[in-house]
């Protein structure tokens, strides 16, 4: 049943779509099916399919305001940058010299357009790559796109897809991906992310000798949303789906990775009222996918006219934090083989 509901959503997804969906989690709308079943209390692959395939086009992500406000994703590309340069030890960053020969693989990459975005003040020399099952092959300066894979199925042939990314740019040696992104996914694949963490180290270990600034980095939202303008259903949605951070450490540590650290950025977001609400009733969030539309209709209703949140003489505007976890994970180049 799995299966054939995974091909239903591969062909009237495609058969469909006129653009190339931009959502940050396409990734595993369609490839995480084929996978084993999600663990009691996170969201079912049926209800994450349904979540993408309601939003396969341009039209409600990138108009949506996390992905078209310009300082929002500014501040997540700045955030991202510092933590791919800070040394082992969480205080040296990285010389110019060294960023150059940095690879960026972004998993899960959507449209490409944050990826792009990300590169562009990364100083490397190589394009970024990214690869997402609704991307459209594209190689320019700064991003190449690769063909699409499951997370754990990418960690298992990673270097398969770095002799295969190194054609694309035309060069002969195997590309090095020394900073691995999953930005707002990870919560696809918590059924094999320990397996994932183990093929990524062993990458790390094995064929990243020449480089002791290899990161595996994981961008996610916290677990507890209290910071959000939600209703109590809503809340109880997200903590039921969205897994602590401290699953991740203590997964990236057992499976490999010798170095884990965790560091939370926030950022203030100010967003009209209704945009909110519309945001809310397009679950606009995975997490959302179980809720129905009379219950968002009830909860948007008891948040009234969410004084609690109102910008100070404008409440038409919403002020709230949206707060991010950022975790990365990197391997002790002593232990290489």
């Amino acid at each position: 049943v799995v299966l054939v509901l995974c091909l239903l959503v591969g062909v009237l997804g495609c058969s469909r779509r006129s653009k190339v969906c931009s959502s940050r989690g396409c990734l595993f709308s369609v490839m995480a099916l084929v996978e084993q079943a999600a663990p009691a209390g996170l969201p079912s692959k049926d209800t994450i399919a349904d979540h993408y395939n309601r939003h396969n086009d341009n039209e409600t992500y990138d108009s949506a305001w996390f992905y078209s406000d310009p300082a929002y994703q500014a501040f997540l590309a700045d955030a991202i940058r510092d933590e791919f340069y800070v040394g082992a030890d969480g205080q040296v960053a990285q010389p110019d010299s060294f960023r150059e020969r940095e690879v960026i693989l972004d998993i899960g990459c959507g449209n490409g357009t944050f990826t792009r975005l990300l590169a562009d003040g990364c100083g490397t020399a190589s394009p970024a790559y990214g690869f997402d099952p609704f991307l459209s092959p594209q190689t320019g300066d700064n991003f190449v796109s690769l063909p699409s894979l499951g997370a754990i199925e990418f960690a298992r042939t990673i270097s398969d897809v770095a002799h295969d990314a190194a054609g694309a740019t035309g060069t002969d040696k195997p590309v090095l991906f020394s900073k691995v992104l999953l930005k707002e996914v990870v919560h696809h694949i918590n059924d094999d992310f320990g397996e994932f963490c183990q093929k990524i180290a062993e990458y790390f270990r094995t064929e990243g000798r020449s480089n002791p600034n290899c990161q595996l980095l994981i961008a996610t939202r916290l677990a507890e949303p209290k910071s959000y303008p939600f209703f109590e259903s809503a809340k109880e949605a997200w903590r039921s789906h969205q897994m602590d951070a401290q699953v991740y450490v203590d997964s990236m540590k057992a499976n490999g990775f010798t170095t884990v650290r965790q560091v939370v950025k926030g950022f203030r977001v100010e967003m009209p009222v209704q945009q909110w609400k519309q945001m809310v009733r397009n679950r606009f969030w995975s997490n959302f996918g179980d809720l129905s539309d009379q219950q968002i209709a009830q909860g948007l209703e008891e948040m009234g006219d969410f004084k609690e949140f109102q910008k100070e003489g404008d409440p038409s505007t919403l002020v709230f934090y949206d707060n991010f976890v950022f975790i990365t994970g990197q391997v002790d180049p002593a232990q290489s083989n």
